[in-house]
């Protein structure tokens, strides 16, 4: 198991979706709690450390200061404290045979 502090996730930040209080705590779909880890949103502004990002099946629920973000109790947490969370990097310059 590769350790999260050994590696940068790769998340598409500009895929936040909406949704409804009872969608981010319904125990059929997979959440995963980041917490306090830093998220740099790739617009140029500064990173924000100590943040929470939700997953809530394939989505970003959301993105919240670690003391204040309400996870819910269903959902593995992840300690990412000295990790980042970045845009989803694309490879935008390939070669093809």
């Amino acid at each position: 198991m590769v350790k999260l502090k050994s590696i940068c996730c790769l998340i598409a930040l500009g895929m936040v979706s909406v949704l409804t209080p009872a969608q981010l705590r319904e125990p059929g779909l997979t959440s995963i709690a980041l917490m306090h880890v830093t998220v740099i949103d790739g617009t140029g502004a500064p990173a924000k450390p100590d943040m929470t990002v939700l997953i809530v099946g394939y989505r970003i629920a959301e993105i919240a200061k670690s003391n204040t973000i309400s996870v819910p109790r269903f959902a593995r947490t992840i300690d990412a404290t000295g990790s980042f969370v970045i845009p989803g990097l694309w490879d935008m310059h390939a070669h093809p045979r």
